[in-house]
């Protein structure tokens, strides 16, 4: 409500410090700003007594989680994937993962995860709302081509139809998550503006609770 007026939502992020120039040239900022979009919701919807409806769960449940987190969640998932798979690969990767957390003993040859090429490396978030972790994904994948000698197209292309996915209940989340992911490829590779491959992210549509118990049982 009153997104246009002054001390509303478009007049803060033009013309105030709410938003600094540096903050502006990061995609992340979608999904911080979806977060403030949708606060006065949030608080509607925890502030009623009783159960959620389906239109309601959206607005619960967007929570942004903070970026050091998430480079922790991604760089000791794919990233030690890759490292267990490439261990000749450590001294290059390593210093750039800040968050990777050395294990007190080696990874026991049976329990690595072993896939034959990169593109074969899946990565899926069933809940990405604005595609905060999606995006420390790409940027973590992105590199692993790049250090495979693949172009910054195939790269870019690659993880887009090969590596990740995200889905979300939320569809403009899942429309930001998009947005801020071709934001980061085009960061990339400025040629990619065309947007000739988009990202698999995509949006669920609401089940009924017959469906619902039948996804749960075998998911």
């Amino acid at each position: 409500n009153n997104i246009l007026a002054e001390g509303g939502f478009v007049d803060m992020i033009n013309h105030t410090e709410f938003i600094t120039d540096e903050e502006y040239q990061s995609p992340e900022l979608i999904g911080w700003l979806y977060q403030f979009y949708i606060s006065e919701r949030k608080d509607e919807v925890f502030a009623k007594k009783g159960k959620f409806e389906a239109d309601e769960i959206p607005a619960a449940t967007q929570i942004f989680t903070p970026n050091w987190i998430v480079k922790y969640m991604v760089q000791n998932t794919v990233g030690r994937i890759y490292l267990d798979n490439n261990p000749w690969t450590a001294d290059e990767f390593k210093p750039k993962w800040q968050y990777l957390v050395e294990p007190s003993e080696p990874t026991p040859q049976d329990n690595i995860y072993r896939y034959d090429e990169l593109t074969d490396l899946k990565v899926g978030d069933l809940a990405c709302g604005s595609g905060h972790i999606l995006n420390e994904c790409f940027d973590l994948l992105y590199d692993l081509y790049i250090s495979e000698v693949y172009s910054r197209r195939e790269a870019i292309d690659n993880t887009f139809q090969k590596n990740l996915t995200g889905i979300d209940l939320d569809t403009r989340a899942k429309q930001m998550a998009t947005f801020a992911l071709l934001l980061k490829a085009s960061q990339k590779d400025p040629s990619f503006a065309d947007a000739h491959v988009l990202p698999h992210v995509l949006s669920m549509h609401q089940c009924d609770r017959y469906t619902w118990r039948d996804l749960n049982g075998h998911f």
